[in-house]
């Protein structure tokens, strides 16, 4: 008479185990999401995902995950008040934070110049993050 684990020893070597054992994977490691990191000499850069984004329309995607990154403006008018921002998204639609990290340090965020059609600065200023 076999045992339970010898029946599973025998299933384990024959490849079934994992029918009767299976092992169970995020969604986020099924679809191999995670922040970008590139390194660059002794330099470690990383782009990191926006948390709690819905992730169904991204395994819908025919496209994998990560780059290219399209950034573009995210312009929102509330009041009399404009809000421009970045919105950094993946080729599978996934969203990143509009920062990046180097060696674990955020940089400074970015700069803007407005400017008119002839090329004259009306106005500049800096992104903050937040």
């Amino acid at each position: 008479m076999l045992t339970a684990f010898a029946i599973f020893a025998v299933l384990a070597s024959l490849g079934i185990g994992k029918l009767v054992a299976p092992s169970k994977m995020s969604l986020m490691e099924e679809l191999q999401l995670g922040p970008l990191t590139k390194k660059q000499d002794a330099d470690t850069w990383v782009i990191s995902l926006i948390s709690g984004q819905p992730l169904a329309p991204i395994k819908e995607s025919a496209l994998k995950p990560g780059p290219p990154i399209t950034v573009g403006p995210d312009v929102k008018v509330i009041k009399r008040t404009l809000s421009i921002g970045l919105d950094a998204i993946g080729q599978a639609g996934e969203k990143y934070i509009p920062g990046v990290m180097k060696n674990r340090k955020w940089q400074e965020a970015p700069t803007f110049e407005v400017v008119d059609q002839s090329g004259n600065v009306l106005g500049s200023g800096q992104f903050e993050y937040g």
